[in-house]
């Protein structure tokens, strides 16, 4: 029995010494793919006839990818969407999990950026919408919640559908009433519309929540602007609340009681509140 185990004690020194030398090849072998992905980096292109991200169609996209071990950037992506155009840069630092994106959207329907948004079109027209934003995280549950930046939009010739200014302006009812009811909520009728000139809104991104600026809205019936009150739409609740107030820029004649009344101007104090899929109008009567 000694002899048998001396005779097979150079054969387990020979495999004790064979699996050193292939865990150290092996163990070479992942330092030196760990050291080669460390340093890896490259500049390359990529096309796509079509592509779709959260239902999100873009169309006839291309763009430049720039990585390294520090970062990965995406230049000059362009890309069809909305029945306009997209242009924008983005920047992810990967040791830092920040994010910085600017993009552009040229001449987009209004009605497709709503409908994509879950909201009510209460918009239609051609807009141009900018956005410069910067978040931080891993996931992207954690980059939409940290998000910031601001958003710019500018529309020209437009309309806002669910209501027809003109005819409020003209019914004796609403100046009749005014010592009467401290709100009332307008029937939201998308056949109607109220159509504007030029439309500019600006905003700001933090908190989970669009922090309304300014609005500034041109039409042939007067001005549409925000009220000095909070203006946001918080998509962690779903929650809008818009006060604004309308001011006539011409004379406004109302027939009540067979006798006509001559009302040099008008303003009328809105608020647009609730969530997307529902919003309200209210008209407050005592400001």
């Amino acid at each position: 029995t000694s002899e048998s185990t001396l005779n097979s004690a150079p054969a387990v020194e020979a495999a004790q010494e064979q699996s050193v030398l292939e865990t150290t090849s092996s163990s070479a072998m992942l330092n030196f793919k760990q050291e080669l992905l460390a340093r890896l980096s490259g500049v390359g292109t990529f096309n796509f006839k079509e592509l779709s991200y959260h239902d999100v169609v873009l169309s006839n996209l291309g763009a430049t990818l720039i990585f390294d071990q520090q970062d990965v950037q995406i230049k000059s992506l362009k890309a069809d969407v909305f029945n306009g155009k997209l242009s924008a840069n983005g920047e992810y630092a990967i040791k830092a999990n920040t994010l910085r994106a600017d993009a552009s959207f040229t001449a987009i329907q209004a009605e497709k950026l709503l409908q994509q948004l879950k909201a009510q079109a209460l918009l239609s027209g051609v807009l141009d919408l900018h956005l410069d934003l910067r978040s931080e995280g891993r996931q992207e549950a954690e980059l939409i919640k940290n998000l910031q930046g601001t958003v710019e939009i500018s529309a020209k010739e437009g309309s806002f559908n669910g209501i027809n200014v003109e005819e409020l302006l003209h019914d004796p009812l609403l100046y009749a009433k005014q010592d009467a009811m401290t709100l009332e909520t307008l029937k939201i009728d998308l056949s109607k519309q109220t159509p504007f000139d030029t439309m500019r809104l600006q905003a700001q991104i933090a908190d989970e929540q669009i922090n309304f600026k300014q609005l500034d809205i041109a039409a042939d019936l007067g001005n549409l602007q925000l009220r000095k009150l909070p203006s946001y739409y918080n998509w962690r609740n779903d929650m809008v609340q818009i006060p604004m107030m309308f001011q006539s820029n011409k004379p406004v004649n109302v027939n009540q009681g067979g006798i006509m009344f001559r009302i040099k101007s008008v303003q009328l104090p809105l608020v647009i509140s609730g969530p997307r899929k529902a919003l309200r109008l209210n008209l407050e009567l005592r400001n």
